[in-house]
């Protein structure tokens, strides 16, 4: 980056000594000189950015910045029984599962125990057995069993 800002301070300060020269052989001519701009070319306004954005970023990492006070972010304080916690929802969830399951299935069983009484006529109720069965393999395919 030096290297390349030596180059252009060597080019302008060369330009500059051409224009003294022109100027001066002509010093017979009360011409004034256009007033030089304020502006930096582009392409030098591009190289001093690109330096300040990289020097600013360098020294942002090393210090905090002085401008505005840091704010510090803080992370809630991790609960000591956090995976006891969450142990312990996993296991009630299982036992209510279960719970569930069991109660399905005793369910089930009286549901047929009372199907495969005979009727009045003394005949099997077949419908109600069918019922039964078919509940009990909806159920059996929506836990996974099938």
């Amino acid at each position: 980056m030096k290297k390349a800002y030596a180059k252009v301070k060597a080019r302008e300060k060369a330009s500059e000594e051409v224009h003294h020269l022109t100027n001066a052989d002509s010093s017979n001519d009360p011409i004034d000189p256009a007033p030089a701009s304020l502006e930096l070319h582009p392409d030098r306004q591009a190289m001093v950015d690109a330096s300040h954005a990289r020097q600013s970023h360098s020294f942002s990492r090393r210090e905090p910045s002085l401008d505005k006070p840091r704010s510090r972010v803080r992370q809630p304080k991790q609960s000591p029984y956090q995976r006891e916690l969450e142990l312990g929802a996993q296991r009630r969830a299982q036992i209510e599962s279960k719970k569930n399951a069991t109660e399905a299935r005793h369910k089930d069983r009286r549901a047929m125990a009372k199907a495969k009484r005979p009727g009045k006529d003394g005949k099997m109720k077949l419908g109600r057995q069918g019922t039964v069965l078919l509940s009990r393999i909806k159920r059996m395919a929506s836990e996974g069993g099938i």
